[in-house]
């Protein structure tokens, strides 16, 4: 509707366009923002090295956010270091990282508060359960606002494009855990502070 509303020459309908614009951005709280960068995908990783044996779980953990706000991410490690890269507009990756921001130091924080033997099957249940909270808090938050939530499927189709285009094969290898510190986590991410209102962004 904007981009009819920018390219008509008659005032009248322009106008037109721009009102009906407005008026579904409201219904669907969506931000003009988001509408610039639509289609403005890239691909950048985080490097989550400072994680040590954690950095399983909190790759999980960000490429599930990404997931959340409609990007894609897929996990890697080089010499022992955890990287997720991430496929996202850049209103998507300021979204992921301020949620990371906000996530990560409480990760750290229980696992050293409880101390498991396995930092990397904590890591990966913290952040497992973590992730399907913020899921369902964003499905309720959607469906309350009659919102359409967000999905990836471009993103990823783009990513594993892209990766495929530079000789790079993408394996959904699962990651093998201890059943009793994944349990651990699990618990310990059912009490994380979700900050939910970056959710509906």
């Amino acid at each position: 509707m904007l981009a009819k509303a920018a390219s008509t020459v008659h005032e009248a309908e322009a106008e037109s366009f721009e009102a009906k614009a407005l008026e579904i951005m409201a219904a669907y709280d969506i931000e003009e923002r988001e509408l610039r960068d639509a289609s403005g995908f890239s691909s950048e990783e985080i490097d989550l090295g400072h994680m040590g044996n954690a950095g399983t779980g909190a790759a999980s953990l960000a490429i599930g956010l990404a997931n959340l706000f409609g990007g894609a991410g897929v996990r890697s490690v080089v010499d022992r270091r955890h990287y997720a890269k991430l496929h996202t507009t850049p209103s998507q990756r300021e979204n992921v990282d301020l949620m990371l921001d906000h996530l990560l130091p409480q990760m750290r924080s229980d696992i050293s508060r409880d101390r498991p033997r396995s930092r990397k099957s904590y890591s990966v249940g913290w952040a497992a359960r973590v992730t399907a909270r913020l899921q369902v808090a964003q499905s309720v938050a959607y469906s309350n606002s009659n919102a359409l939530v967000p999905t990836s499927d471009a993103a990823r189709a783009g990513l594993y494009g892209e990766l495929a285009a530079q000789g790079v094969r993408v394996s959904r290898a699962s990651v093998r855990v201890d059943g009793f510190d994944y349990e651990r986590g699990d618990v310990a991410g059912g009490t994380a502070d979700l900050n939910q209102a970056r959710v509906t962004r």
